[in-house]
Order: C-alpha cells, then structure tokens, then sequence
C-alpha cells in the first residue's frame, strides 16, 4: 500500500505566496515627492482657492506654483526662492476655470542644481480639480457602419 502526505499545508504555503506576488505586481510604484506637497482645497466654484504646502526633504533653488491645462487665471503669484530642507512654505492661490473644459491643473514646480556641468533637476506635483457643472456632450451614434465592417445577423441557439 502506497503511503500518501497531507500537502494541505504546501498547497495554503504556495495559494499565499501567489496571493502575495499577484498583490505586489499590482501595486503602484512610490513616487518621490522632495518637495513635501500637500494641497487643500479650500472653496469651489467658478473661482476656487486652494492651499498649497511644502516641507521640502531636498533643498531647491525655487519652487513656483504654475497655472497648467484648464486654468483662466491664477493670483497671486506664489513662488519661494531658496527653499531649504525641514522649512514650512504655503501659499494660497486663486483660480478660475477656463468655460467649458472639464478640469483644470496647478503645477508646482521646483527647481534645483545637482551639478553645475548637468542641466537643473525639475520636481513637478500637479493638482487637478473638476470644473463646477461642466457636462460632457453626449457622442453621437455613427450613422454609418465603419467601412470594411460587414454585419451579420445572429444566427439562432448561438451565444
């Protein structure tokens, strides 16, 4: 009589070590923010504020806060010049949306020099806010078929 092993505890071993790679592979990859940014959305509507932080882990010769996609305008101007490590900088913007786009982008964007002999390194963070009422135009159906497309009707007792 052949004598068989109880591979209970193998088969759970290796259904969580797949739970576990599968988890992993899935994940998203760290991205670096040196620039310690936190945003906060303050008040919406056409006009919307929003309040920018930054505890900086690398120094930067200077961060600005850029109107991007969607903005009409931004004020005030916020930019900080020899932002160093450990300080707390904030600004309070103000921006309006641009009519009939669906969101808008703040960048903020810091700059700094590794190496003299090699271009500046750039950090940019961006913060996208819907636009207040913006609906989407409904698509249209195509009133023709895609040429090279043939259409066949269903045949009966196929899935």
């Amino acid at each position: 009589m052949m004598k068989t092993k109880n591979c209970a505890p193998a088969a759970v071993a290796a259904a969580l070590m797949s739970a576990a790679l599968a988890g992993s592979a899935s994940a998203t990859p760290p991205t670096r923010n040196d620039l310690g940014s936190t945003f906060k959305l303050i008040s919406t509507g056409q006009t919307s504020t929003i309040e920018i932080r930054l505890k900086p882990k690398t120094s930067f010769d200077s961060v600005s806060v850029e109107a991007a996609s969607g903005v009409g305008s931004l004020t005030p101007p916020c930019s900080f010049a020899a932002v160093v490590v450990g300080g707390s900088y904030v600004c309070r913007v103000h921006v309006t949306h641009q009519p009939g786009t669906p969101s808008l982008t703040v960048n903020v964007v810091g700059e700094r020099t590794v190496d003299p002999a090699k271009p500046r390194v750039l950090e940019v963070r961006h913060f996208t806010l819907a636009s207040p009422g913006f609906v989407a135009p409904a698509a249209r159906k195509a009133e023709q078929v895609t040429p090279g497309l043939k259409l066949t009707p269903r045949q009966e007792g196929s899935k």
